[in-house]
């Protein structure tokens, strides 16, 4: 394990949707260890080590697999993992559980704050209008007309003018 996560690897040209296999230091397995075992079901993200040693990250629409696997990709970097391309590097760090799923909710942050700029962004574009006053304040105007305030029964309503301006 101290190779794996010591090394840098390299997406090799043998890279696909399946999975991606990498080019690097030789992982090798315990003496007296099988080569392959059972196929098992897999996840995204699994690292299977074939007997040539080079890992293969396990990625969309496979379910199983019959070479060990030593490690699992966090789901939060399993989007970046999907954007690689032959050629680029890979260096794999061990996380605990807990720094795992933290990754997860800061990931998850992330893209709900990209969402909300892109809905601004289209609601802008159709011509509605956010602002935001007090901090208890935020609405949304259309058309200089009030679509929701601070009062959560709007909450519905809003929602409905907003998808039907987004419509348009």
């Amino acid at each position: 394990m101290a190779t794996f996560f010591s090394a840098k690897f390299v997406v090799s040209h043998e890279a696909n949707r399946m999975g991606y296999r990498l080019s690097g230091p030789e992982i090798r397995q315990k003496t007296g260890k099988p080569v392959s075992i059972i196929s098992e079901g897999s996840l995204s993200g699994n690292v299977q080590i074939p007997p040539n040693g080079q890992p293969i990250i396990l990625l969309a629409e496979q379910t199983v697999g019959g070479y060990a696997k030593i490690a699992t990709v966090i789901s939060s970097d399993l989007g970046q993992i999907g954007q690689a391309i032959p050629g680029n590097l890979i260096r794999f760090q061990q996380v605990d559980l807990a720094t795992a799923y933290a990754l997860k909710r800061q990931r998850q942050q992330n893209l709900d704050h990209i969402r909300t700029i892109l809905a601004l962004d289209l609601l802008d574009a159709k011509g509605g209008l956010y602002s935001k006053g007090e901090d208890w304040l935020p609405h949304i105007e259309v058309d200089d007309n009030l679509v929701t305030g601070q009062n959560p029964a709007s909450s519905k309503a809003a929602g409905e003018a907003i998808v039907e301006l987004l419509r348009k």
